[in-house]
């Protein structure tokens, strides 16, 4: 998975635009070289929830891996 962006595509606005998510989660639990899982779910209108088993065997399985979107950005939540 090394080199995959992460992006938030804004319908809203004409163009519709891209943005980057540079951050990873970073919930207790959650090491330097974590990957995200490979399962995107929506929860809600405005939450994604990453799940799935994690392409590193050494992740730990309980660590949250929820992204907020408001406003054509993300925000990472523990």
């Amino acid at each position: 998975m090394s080199g995959v962006d992460l992006e938030i595509i804004d319908l809203s606005r004409t163009p519709p635009a891209a943005v980057k998510i540079t951050t990873m989660p970073d919930c207790s639990g959650a090491g330097p070289n974590s990957f995200l899982r490979p399962i995107p779910v929506w929860t809600d209108e405005t939450h994604v929830n990453f799940e799935g088993e994690s392409p590193l065997p050494e992740d730990k399985s309980n660590t949250k891996q929820f992204l907020r979107v408001e406003g054509g950005k993300g925000q990472w939540q523990c």
